[in-house]
């Protein structure tokens, strides 16, 4: 088909529009790559798929959310020796797992294989991994943040630090209690994860430690 024919049927609009809908950024990426085909047999594979998603997708009252990261340059960051992906880029990856656990549970059971045979040969190619997805969300919260649960260790340690700070604004309040000038007020706060006590001019000799 030439540039003209294209240009007359709108073909790059079509495309673009395909484009955005596409829920993830490698799917928008490729279908801003399609182009027509020469090949009618690849073309009737390809037109029957489509058949087979929007017939499954007119039954059914809900659809997975198929949303996910790029993730090729995660990948390409852990095959580097010695490479340490970020909590961010592990739950994408979970995320990834799980999108492709759910189209699997939904395209490859005997029913969709004998009725969508093309959507469930596809559908067998993924990789199904439900594990590692369990223990990336037991171990970060959404934001990237290791939970206590990660491993018992952590929830050992976590509960120490907790305490520690406990007596430490314990102690620091005990001591502003006693370094207030008159009529003056004596603050314990955290800035930059170290406790700050404020006091009167007036007694700042009577401190050890820094004193801004």
């Amino acid at each position: 088909m030439n540039a003209h024919a294209l240009r007359a049927l709108e073909f790059e609009r079509v495309r673009d529009l395909l484009a955005e809908r596409a829920v993830s950024p490698p799917g928008q990426e490729r279908a801003r790559q399609l182009a027509p085909l020469t090949d009618q047999s690849r073309a009737e594979a390809l037109l029957q798929g489509v058949d087979e998603v929007v017939s499954l997708r007119l039954r059914r009252t809900s659809w997975p959310d198929l949303r996910f990261a790029d993730l090729r340059p995660t990948l390409d960051q852990g095959r580097l020796e010695g490479a340490v992906l970020q909590p961010e880029q592990l739950l994408d990856v979970a995320r990834c797992l799980e999108v492709a656990c759910q189209v699997s549970d939904l395209f490859c059971t005997d029913e969709q294989r004998e009725r969508r045979p093309h959507l469930a040969l596809l559908a067998e190619r993924l990789v199904v991994e439900r594990e590692f997805p369990r223990r990336i969300e037991r171990a970060f919260d959404p934001s990237g943040e290791m939970q206590d649960d990660a491993s018992p260790a952590l929830r050992s340690i976590r509960s120490q630090l907790m305490h520690c700070r406990r007596e430490a604004s314990k102690q620091l309040e005990r001591l502003s209690r006693g370094l207030g000038g008159s009529g003056e007020e004596t603050l314990v706060t955290l800035r930059g994860g170290r406790y700050v006590l404020s006091v009167a001019v007036s007694e700042r000799r009577r401190l050890q430690g820094i004193v801004h």
